[in-house]
């Protein structure tokens, strides 16, 4: 039991994840309630200050679809109301209102106002003021998410120049640090020295199978010219050396896990293509200062030309052993990765001597996350919004028409929905009478929106979604605003906290079918 109302988050972004969410500032432009339900679930976890920045009144409609307002405040600031709720959830998290129209800053370019917040969330914006934030967005470093609805339909469009990811946690991506092809000295000192036949039987069947895994390669090298397995029989042969070395193979797990592993012990440590290519980047050889990430980046590159690897991530996996073993074994490496993040320190550190720029020095605990998590380093780029809207990438989202189940059709509907409004400066379908000539306005859209998108003339889009879009209009419906709460603070988190992959970029849910789906057009 702990008294730290955080501690499940904590287990999930550990402390430097907190601190990060407990620092940042986040402006909301708009307060619908899919961004009011951003909010809230950014509150809850800790986000430092929230700024609402809006100059609508609360109207008897927003009683039936947002939470954070209430009867009494009709004809109150939306911003003032929605701010005092809000903050009420959390009394670690403070904000402030602005009863002001969005547009003012936003055409202004007001780079002054935008630089303070560390994350952007905006609702129902025009594509003329998203392609304005996301300039804005370029210059400041800053994330964007924008959200919209259309009733039934839930729209999320995340974008950062660049955002870089240290610890992505990709589950599929987590691969042991062993070194057991090429074991470092003092490991390898410590396995060799390892007198099995002494050991009495509890002793022996928890013998880490790393352990083994050294003395069966060490074995097998002797025998055959200091060569490793290197075809199929050669290894089934190995595992057979490791089999022999057992007392009784079928009580002793630890030898069944060293038959599990034993790849391990011909796998030689590699750069990661996707690591390769970031180490490639003009950003990690610029003598000028791009970001904390690109300067651990610039060291790790000298590292590894220096050493020839990457540093030992000093993690090291559960398995079969007796506590003394395994303990000692952690330490071997551990030890070992203290080593290695030392030599990363002292790069830094050279670095910045010679570039003048103390910017570049580092807690001890930034570089040991960095050096842990060497092997899962993701960067990841976002189109800008007018390269979405006039060049957008085919080679992704032409595919999807072929596809009868993919929300392909919703995304066709929302883009048109979107060129509308920009050409009317209305939603469509704002009255009963509208609704049949703005559908036949947005269809006239559909065939070019479909060419610059690569569909094949074959394809027959389904016009229903278009008649759809148009008699929802701009009518928002509270659960597909809380459920674009959810993804929008799930997606606010990891570019605040720069763990886990965000998504690349736009988010359509479909609630009429309770589906979902990103598309990167």
């Amino acid at each position: 039991m702990t008294d730290n109302k955080y501690d499940r988050q904590l287990r999930l972004w550990g402390a430097d994840g907190q601190k990060r969410l407990s620092e940042a500032s986040i402006l909301l432009i708009n307060a619908p309630a899919a961004g009011t339900e951003t909010l809230k679930n950014l509150i809850l976890p800790g986000v430092g200050f929230i700024t609402v920045l809006d100059d609508k009144l609360v109207e008897e409609r927003d009683l039936g679809t947002n939470f954070f307002v209430t009867k009494d405040s009709i004809g109150k600031s939306r911003a003032e109301i929605t701010m005092e709720l809000l903050t009420e959830l959390n009394e670690d998290v403070k904000g402030a209102h602005i009863h002001e129209s969005p547009s003012k800053y936003i055409n202004e370019k007001n780079l002054e106002f935008f630089k303070q917040f560390t994350l952007i969330i905006a609702c129902d914006l025009t594509d003329a003021e998203i392609d304005i934030l996301c300039d804005i967005g370029d210059e400041l470093g800053l994330g964007l998410i924008f959200l919209r609805s259309y009733g039934m339909i839930g729209y999320l469009r995340l974008y950062k120049k660049e955002h870089a990811c240290i610890q992505s946690k990709h589950a599929d991506k987590e691969l042991d640090d062993l070194r057991l092809a090429e074991p470092f000295e003092e490991l390898e000192k410590y396995a060799l020295e390892f007198e099995m036949s002494s050991l009495g039987s509890l002793e022996h069947g928890h013998t880490p199978y790393v352990i083994i895994l050294i003395k069966a390669l060490h074995k097998w090298k002797e025998a055959h010219d200091g060569k490793m397995p290197s075809n199929f029989e050669e290894k089934d042969a190995f595992k057979a050396t490791i089999k022999e070395m057992a007392r009784d193979f079928s009580k002793e797990a630890n030898f069944n896990e060293a038959i599990e592993n034993a790849y391990k012990a011909f796998s030689y440590e590699s750069v990661p293509y996707e690591i390769q290519q970031i180490l490639d980047n003009p950003k990690a050889d610029s003598k000028e200062f791009h970001s904390n990430f690109w300067t651990l980046v610039s060291a790790l590159k000298q590292f590894i030309a220096e050493n020839g690897c990457l540093p030992v991530s000093g993690k090291v996996p559960d398995m079969t052993a007796t506590s003394d073993f395994y303990i000692t074994l952690q330490k071997i490496y551990q030890e070992k990765a203290k080593e290695d993040r030392e030599k990363i320190k002292e790069i830094i550190t050279k670095q910045a001597d010679e570039k003048g720029l103390m910017e570049m020095l580092f807690e001890d605990e930034d570089i040991k996350v960095f050096c842990e998590n060497a092997r899962n380093l993701e960067v990841t780029r976002m189109e800008n919004y007018k390269q979405e809207l006039e060049n957008p990438n085919t080679e992704d989202i032409s595919a999807e028409f072929f596809d009868p189940d993919s929300s392909v059709q919703w995304y066709v509907a929302v883009r048109c929905a979107e060129a509308f409004r920009t050409t009317n400066s209305r939603y469509p379908g704002e009255t009963k009478e509208q609704i049949e000539s703005d559908v036949a306005e947005m269809s006239a859209l559909v065939p070019d929106l479909l060419k610059k998108l690569g569909a094949d003339e074959s394809f027959e889009y389904n016009y229903d979604h278009i008649h759809e879009i148009a008699r929802y209009s701009n009518s928002t419906l509270h659960n597909i605003g809380a459920l674009l709460g959810g993804v929008g603070a799930q997606e606010a988190v990891k570019l605040i906290t720069e763990q886990y992959t965000p998504l690349n970029h736009t988010y359509i849910f479909d609630g009429a079918h309770c589906k979902s789906q990103v598309f990167n057009p």
